[in-house]
């Protein structure tokens, strides 16, 4: 029966919801979780898979040659909104 679920997951593109579907079946018999946390369990699983998946995709298109991290930023080439002057 997994092993359709898994097959199904497969063909709807939930890889990592395929992926975990096991260990987390396991863990959720442990803990006794109920059907409804188990199954949000797994789609934040899949949301994070995503989301990291899309990250990966844009700096890849973007061409850098390393991720920036916030300590590398140059925080006085941006003029802060409130040092700007308005003039009328």
């Amino acid at each position: 029966m997994i092993e359709s679920i898994i097959e199904k997951c497969k063909v709807l593109r939930l890889k990592a919801f395929a992926e975990n579907l096991s260990d987390v079946i396991q863990m959720a018999t442990q803990k006794n979780w109920p059907t409804s946390q188990v199954i949000e369990h797994l789609l934040d699983l899949e949301l994070g898979s995503r989301r990291k998946s899309s990250i990966a995709l844009r700096f890849n298109q973007s061409k850098l040659f390393e991720k920036p991290t916030i300590d590398q930023f140059d925080f006085s080439f941006h003029i802060s909104p409130k040092n700007r002057k308005i003039e009328s």
